[in-house]
């Protein structure tokens, strides 16, 4: 599954192109960062040394550092292109391309593209947020179209009941397990190959996105919203947002007035 360990480190740029035509090879210097660009229409090859890909409309491509490449657009095409860098060297080293047919993927890279753009004062923070959201779109589709059914069928009444109870404290690794009628070991191993996330790590990415909500639309303090997100104290839960998001929980609502 792609985005195994990704971890998104500096944002350098976002940009919506539109490329003209050429029939001609345009060589391609190596990129001084890692890139993803979605198609929104038009195609055209990005040719590597051991490898072709080929895009097209829907078309998600991974342009990693360092690497050359050459480029023929038999068409003009449409993309939005997202230049970032990441933590601890945690981007693939190989170009990959994948087709998707989801609406939903180019909604978000365009606000993705319109969050960069306005430069709002959090606009870093919300764009960090609107990538894990387009990785947390792939991921799912990916689990849908490529795993196995029966193994999948079998996470599924434990992962449902983790997305409607994560504000509780009854979502630990052995009531998921017993849920999903497998061990806890087996269910922890089953969970990361399909999601790349640990349960525990699923569990946060959920309660961290309803605490976004709640800052975004109600007046609640954040002690509050901390423990109606399922967080024992105030502390840990600052202490995590500011980790993952980007800006403490205070700064995020100041930033988002509703």
């Amino acid at each position: 599954m792609l985005f195994q360990s990704f971890d998104l480190g500096a944002i350098r740029d976002c940009a919506s192109l539109t490329v003209l035509a050429s029939g001609k090879k345009i060589s391609a210097p190596p990129r001084r960062c890692h890139g993803f660009a979605y198609f929104f229409d038009g195609h055209a090859d990005y040719i590597y040394a051991n490898t072709t890909l080929r895009v097209g409309p829907g078309s998600l491509l991974y342009l990693p550092m360092g690497v050359p490449y050459e480029i023929v657009r038999p068409e003009l095409s449409h993309c939005i292109v997202f230049d970032f860098f990441t933590r601890e060297d945690s981007a693939p080293q190989s170009p990959f391309c994948r087709t998707y047919e989801l609406t939903a993927l180019g909604d978000t890279f365009r606000a993705l593209w319109r969050a960069f753009s306005v430069k709002a004062e959090n606009h870093l923070a919300e764009c960090k947020s609107l990538f894990y959201k387009i990785v947390s779109i792939i991921q799912q589709y990916e689990i849908g179209s490529y795993l196995p059914s029966a193994r999948y069928l079998r996470l599924l009444p434990a992962v449902e009941y983790l997305r409607a109870n994560f504000t509780t404290d009854d979502v630990s690794l052995a009531t998921l397990a017993k849920i999903a009628g497998i061990g806890t070991k087996h269910f922890s191993q089953e969970f990361g190959k399909f999601f790349r996330l640990s349960p525990k790590q699923y569990l946060i990415r959920l309660r961290l996105s309803h605490a976004q909500e709640l800052l975004l639309h109600s007046d609640l303090s954040i002690l509050e919203i901390a423990i109606s997100c399922g967080f024992k104290n105030e502390y840990y839960f600052s202490k995590l947002f500011k980790e993952k998001i980007g800006q403490t929980p205070s700064a995020y609502r100041a930033a988002h007035p509703f």
